[in-house]
């Protein structure tokens, strides 16, 4: 399954695509402080309440904050085992 996580200035939404369609979508205020196990925390627990167990394989990320990024990345490593894609980054190579 895809985690696609769009971070803007204001709130941050996190959706889930299991290849077919979006199973749920899960907003947070954006905080440049947030670490990664309190997102991981955050995330877990809401999913868990939707009673949806999300196994997922791919993440891919957006920012308009560089600052929220690295924590980011650090909550898809630890948490799911997989470097997400980045847009923006220069690794990130999309036909856009």
């Amino acid at each position: 399954m895809l985690l696609a996580i769009d971070c803007g200035n204001t709130n941050t939404v996190f959706s889930i695509w299991d290849g077919t369609r979006f199973l749920c979508t899960l907003r947070t205020a954006t905080e440049h402080q947030r670490t990664a196990d309190q997102y991981f925390v955050w995330f877990s627990t809401l999913l868990g309440h939707h009673g949806i167990r999300a196994d997922i394989t791919d993440v891919i990320i957006s920012s308009t904050v560089p600052r929220v990024v690295f924590n980011l990345r650090v909550f898809s490593d630890r948490y799911f085992g997989c470097r997400p894609l980045v847009v923006g980054k220069p690794e990130c190579r999309l036909p856009v």
